[in-house]
C-alpha cells in the first residue's frame, strides 16, 4: 500500500492520512509557520466567533490577488494574498498588531495569553516565557506567574502528581482525566467526535496522472466527522487542563473572596469561592455522566443539543435527581385538553418536573404546611446558556460593561415558536392565544427558558398544586456547561426584575441563585437537534423518549405529563397530609380550578407579571386556556383509555 492514502468525504474534500491518521493534504504558503503560530489561530483564540470575508479579487484568473477582511472590536482589517489563506492570515495579522505589541521578527503570541490580556512584547514577562527562566517551584511564585499553563503549574509545584486517562465508549467520545495530588483526585473532561476504524471505510486503487499508484477511500458515513489528527488529542488537554485548574484553585486558594487565575486559564472573573467552584464542577460532572450511564446501551437516543438536570445536595452530599434533554415544543396539532401532552420539551424545563419524595420536606413550625429540610439544596445545571434573554450575546464578549447599540431592549420577554429553534421578542399586545386560533394554524408560542427560570425564582420549582403543600422550593446554584456570561444570566433570570417586584409577601421572595460556569466548558455542536427528548428521575429505572412534535412517547402518555402530575396531587390530597390552604378536593373539579384556588401563589405570580410589565419588558403569553380545563380526579384506567 502506498505511504499516502487519499480519503474523499462527502464535500469531495481530500485529506491524506499519515500513521493511520487523517489529516490535510495541503499546507499554507506564503507565511511563515514553520516555528511561529498561524496568526488565525492565535486571533481565533483571543477573540472567539470571527467572520472572514472575500471583500475584492483582482488580476487575472491564473494569478488572482485576493482581499480579505475581519472585524476584531468593531475595526475592519483587511489582508492580500494570492491565496485566501495568506489573505486571510495577513488580515489576521494586522488585528493582532492592533492591540498587541510585536518586537522585531516575532509572528506569534505566547499561549499563555487570555482573551482580556494585552501584552507588551518587549516587557520581561514575555522575555522569561520566550526564553524559559522563570522555573521557580515555590507555591508563591506559582500563584504569581500568570504566564503559565495551569499543567505546567501543577508539574512544577506537585512533581508527583498521577495522571489517569479514560474514554467513554459512545459516538461522542469523553475524556476524563484524573489527577491525584497528596491523596486528593481532581477531575476534568473532554469531548470529542470519536475515531472511527477502517471497517467504516471502502477503498479502491488507481492510478494518478504521473502514474504512481494510489488508494481512494469513501467515508460511509454522511458526514466526515474526523477533521484532523490533533482532534482527540486537543480535546484530552482541554480534559488535562480543566483539572489542572481544578486542582490549583483548591490546593493554592488562600481564603480570598477572589479565585486565582493560572494564565490561559481564567475560573471565574468575579468573585466565588473555591468550594462553590468544585461544587458547580462536580454538579456537572455528575449530570453528565449520569446521562452517560442512561444511554449507554441506546446509541440513537444518546444524541443531544442540550443537556440539563437537577442535582440536590444533603450537607456535602450531592444526587442526581433528574436528567433531561430536548429544545423542541409540542406542535400546535397536538395540544392536548385533557392534559395528555408535555407542551415544552426544552432539557432545563422538563428538569424541573421531580417527583419529590416526602423524606425531604418537614412540618413549619406553629403553621400549616410543609418545607423542604434546612440541609437541603438543589442545584440546575445546564450545558448552555439557556434560550432567550440569557443568551442574547456574543460569544466573544467579554466586556464587563454592556457596550450593545440596542442595550435598551436588553431583558424583554421572549418566546419559542413552533417548529423552529431561536425565541423572538413577544408583542405588546395578544398575550393570550386563543385555542381556536392554534387549532386554525396559528403557531403555538411558549416562552423562553430564560423567562421561565426568572419565574421560578419567584414562584419556585414546585408549581401551583404543591403551593397548597408546601413553601416554595428555589435553586441555590444556576452552573452552566458553555456560552456563560455573567452579566447577561444575572440579568435574565432575576436582574430585570430586582426594582419593579413588588408586593410580594412571604413565603415568596425574589431567590438569587449563585450564577457560575463549570471549568470543563463544552464545545459548541453545529449540528440539527433531534426530534425527541429523554427524561429520567430518580427512582425509575430506565429513561423516558419523548417525540417533540406530539409531546408522547411512542406508546401511552408521559409519566410527567399533567395528567398524572393531577392524579398525583389527587392522591396528596386523599393522604394524611394537612394542606397549607384552605383546599377541599370535593369543591375542584376541573384542573385548571385546583391551581386558581392556590391563593398566595396566585398573587405571587400576578405581581410577578406586573413586574415585567412595569419594566416594560411585555406581557407574558399565556397558553390557550382550554387545556387546563379538564377533570381532575381522572383514574389510571381513563389515562390508559386516552392513550393511543
Amino acid at each position: 500500500m502506498a505511504n499516502d492514502v487519499e480519503i474523499i468525504n462527502n464535500n469531495n474534500k481530500r485529506v491524506l492520512e499519515e500513521n493511520g491518521v487523517p489529516t490535510s493534504r495541503k499546507k499554507l504558503k506564503g507565511v511563515q509557520n514553520s516555528g511561529d503560530r498561524n496568526p488565525v489561530a492565535i486571533l481565533n483564540e483571543l477573540r472567539n466567533g470571527l467572520k472572514y470575508e472575500l471583500v475584492d479579487t483582482q488580476g487575472p484568473a491564473h494569478a488572482p490577488l485576493f482581499t480579505i477582511s475581519v472585524i476584531v472590536d468593531s475595526q475592519q482589517y483587511t489582508g492580500h494574498g494570492r491565496t485566501k489563506k495568506i489573505a486571510k492570515c495577513k488580515a489576521a495579522e494586522q488585528a493582532l498588531k492592533s492591540f498587541i505589541q510585536f518586537p522585531d521578527n516575532c509572528k506569534v503570541l505566547p499561549t499563555s495569553c487570555t482573551n482580556n490580556t494585552k501584552l507588551d512584547f518587549t516587557s520581561d514577562i514575555f522575555e522569561s516565557t520566550q526564553n524559559n527562566t522563570n522555573n521557580t517551584n515555590s507555591k508563591d511564585s506559582g500563584k504569581n506567574s500568570t504566564s503559565k499553563h495551569a499543567v505546567m503549574l501543577v508539574n512544577e509545584l506537585y512533581p508527583q502528581a498521577k495522571y489517569h486517562c479514560t474514554e467513554t465508549s459512545d459516538v461522542f467520545a469523553t475524556f476524563k482525566i484524573t489527577i491525584e495530588i497528596n491523596g486528593q483526585t481532581f477531575i476534568g473532561t473532554g469531548k470529542a467526535l470519536k475515531q472511527f476504524s477502517w471497517k467504516d471505510f471502502s477503498s479502491y486503487h488507481y492510478k494518478n496522472a504521473n502514474g504512481n499508484r494510489r488508494q481512494r477511500i469513501y467515508f460511509h458515513s454522511s458526514t466526515f466527522q474526523v477533521k484532523n489528527r490533533d482532534l482527540n488529542r486537543s480535546n484530552k488537554r482541554i480534559a488535562k487542563n480543566a483539572a489542572a485548574t481544578s486542582a490549583l484553585s483548591k490546593l493554592l486558594y488562600n481564603g480570598q473572596d477572589q479565585l486565582p487565575s493560572f494564565g490561559a486559564t481564567i475560573v471565574r472573573q468575579s468573585a466565588i469561592t473555591c468550594e462553590e467552584q468544585l461544587r458547580a464542577d462536580s454538579i456537572g460532572r455528575l449530570v453528565t455522566e449520569r446521562f452517560a450511564s442512561l444511554m449507554a446501551s441506546d446509541a440513537f437516543h444518546n444524541r443531544r443539543k442540550v443537556l440539563a438536570g437537577i442535582v440536590m445536595s444533603r450537607n456535602s452530599n450531592l444526587e442526581v435527581i433528574s436528567v433531561t434533554t430536548g429544545t423542541k415544543c409540542v406542535s400546535g396539532e397536538w395540544l392536548s385538553m385533557t392534559g395528555a401532552n408535555l407542551n415544552d420539551m426544552h432539557a432545563e424545563i422538563v428538569s424541573r418536573r421531580y417527583q419529590a419524595d416526602k423524606s425531604i420536606f418537614e412540618p413549619k413550625e406553629g403553621e400549616r404546611g410543609y418545607r423542604v429540610k434546612q440541609d437541603i439544596a438543589f442545584h440546575l445545571y445546564i450545558n448552555t446558556a439557556p434560550c432567550g434573554d440569557a443568551r442574547l450575546f456574543g460569544p466573544t464578549d467579554v466586556n464587563v460593561v454592556d457596550r450593545h447599540p440596542n442595550k435598551s431592549s436588553r431583558g424583554r420577554l421572549r418566546v419559542k415558536i413552533e417548529s423552529g429553534e431561536g425565541t423572538i421578542p413577544v408583542k405588546n399586545t395578544a398575550a393570550i392565544q386563543t385555542w381556536d386560533g392554534v387549532i386554525q394554524g396559528e403557531r403555538l408560542l411558549t416562552m423562553s427558558c430564560s423567562d421561565k427560570i426568572a419565574r421560578w425564582n419567584v414562584l419556585g420549582l414546585q408549581g401551583a398544586l404543591l403551593a397548597h403543600f408546601i413553601d416554595p422550593i428555589y435553586l441555590q446554584t444556576v452552573a452552566l456547561g458553555s456560552l456563560f456570561n455573567e452579566l447577561h444570566l444575572q440579568r435574565a433570570i432575576y436582574g430585570r426584575i430586582s426594582d419593579t417586584l413588588q408586593g410580594l409577601s412571604p413565603p415568596y421572595r425574589l431567590n438569587r441563585p449563585l450564577i457560575c460556569s463549570v471549568t470543563s466548558t463544552e464545545s459548541r455542536k453545529t449540528v440539527k437537534a433531534p426530534n425527541f427528548s429523554v427524561n429520567w428521575t430518580v427512582g425509575q429505572e430506565a429513561p423516558e423518549v419523548i417525540k417533540t412534535s406530539t409531546g408522547k412517547p411512542e406508546t401511552g402518555v408521559s409519566r410527567l405529563c399533567k395528567q398524572i402530575f393531577a392524579r398525583k396531587f389527587v392522591e396528596l390530597c386523599r393522604s394524611n397530609l394537612k394542606p397549607a390552604t384552605d383546599f377541599n378536593l370535593e369543591d375542584v373539579e376541573c384542573y385548571s380550578d385546583a391551581k386558581e384556588l392556590s391563593s398566595e401563589y396566585k398573587v405571587a405570580k400576578d405581581r410577578l407579571f406586573e413586574a415585567f410589565n412595569k419594566g416594560g419588558y411585555g406581557r407574558w403569553v399565556q397558553k390557550p386556556a382550554e387545556q387546563d380545563q379538564f377533570v381532575l380526579d381522572i383514574s389510571k384506567e381513563e389515562i390508559k383509555a386516552e392513550s393511543p
